[in-house]
């Protein structure tokens, strides 16, 4: 779809490809014919190349800072990720920081609604106890 837009652009266009070091062949054929702007990412180089760029830019692994920032986009309202473990688990690769931020931000989710759900659980036994003890002291009062 992307590309039979950009063909049909009238104007200047910019067709922004990802993963295009997975793209078939064909997809590789058509976008070496667009006239337009195309910037596409991806993790293979020779297959990249294959796309014959004009230029390139390869981006280089993230430090702790540049990993930080993307753990904060992740982390719940002003929480922190835990940028040593990120980095460590993506090598500073920045689609790797991406997966494994959002990976950690998934288990830490799922951790905050299970300990919500037993301190509701817990409310619910509490609050059941309180209410028998109710009942029975209007019991006796009456």
């Amino acid at each position: 779809m992307g590309i039979s837009r950009a063909r049909a652009a009238r104007g200047p266009a910019l067709l922004v490809l990802d993963d295009a070091d997975r793209a078939p062949a064909s997809v590789r054929a058509a976008v070496r014919e667009l006239s337009c702007c195309v910037l596409a990412t991806g993790q293979e180089a020779a297959a990249l190349a294959r796309l014959e760029p004009v230029d390139a830019l390869v981006l280089g692994r993230l430090e702790a800072l540049g990993v930080r920032a993307i753990a904060a986009f992740y982390a719940p309202s002003g929480g922190d990720g835990p940028v040593d473990a990120l980095l460590g688990a993506s090598r500073g690769i920045p689609r790797r920081v991406h997966e494994a931020a959002s990976e950690w931000a998934r288990r830490e989710a799922t951790r905050r609604v299970d300990e919500a759900a037993g301190r509701a659980a817990t409310s619910r036994s509490s609050a059941r106890v309180q209410q028998e003890e109710l009942a029975d002291s209007v019991a006796d009062l009456q």
